[in-house]
């Protein structure tokens, strides 16, 4: 198993082929393009979003995100803080990331959501040459709660 950071200088092979997928999702995203989102999924991709709905099948992943982009999130952006990447085999990586995310208002209760993040961890496969997202979990970070983090106190 090796584990790469975004802050290595240069990354080669498969490494940095998994990295430019990962960094193809911030792109797709910051176009609001759920298309080619969909062009990085495996066809049996599974996705848990922040408040916990669980999308099956590239379609349904697709049509998740294509409909939150076109209604609350349709001009929200996400940047990558940071990205670690772990091979467990050579066809198979869990890439666990920090991203930044722009404003947003909820659309239960108007609220506007500033400065938030999340951690996003993937796992890819490699299939027919090519790295692609089979599951997708993203976390919402809580601020407040960081100062009981028990290992990473502030």
């Amino acid at each position: 198993m090796s584990t790469t950071q975004t802050t290595t200088p240069v990354l080669i092979g498969d490494e940095q082929a998994i990295q430019q997928t990962v960094m193809a999702v911030e792109e797709t995203w910051n176009r609001h393009d759920m298309n080619a989102f969909a062009g990085i999924l495996t066809e049996q991709v599974e996705w848990v979003n922040p408040v916990g709905m669980w999308w099956r099948g590239r379609e349904n992943v697709k049509r998740a995100h294509q409909a939150y982009h076109e209604s609350f999130l349709k001009e929200t952006s996400r940047h990558s803080e940071s990205i670690t990447i772990q091979r467990l085999t050579p066809d198979v990586a869990i890439v666990t990331g920090t991203y930044r995310m722009g404003d947003w208002t909820r659309p239960d209760t108007g609220q506007l959501i500033s400065n938030g993040k999340d951690r996003v961890t993937y796992i890819l496969v490699k299939q027919q040459g090519s790295w692609l997202i089979m599951r997708g979990h993203v976390t919402d970070i809580n601020q407040e709660a960081a100062s009981f983090d028990p290992v990473n106190k502030p």
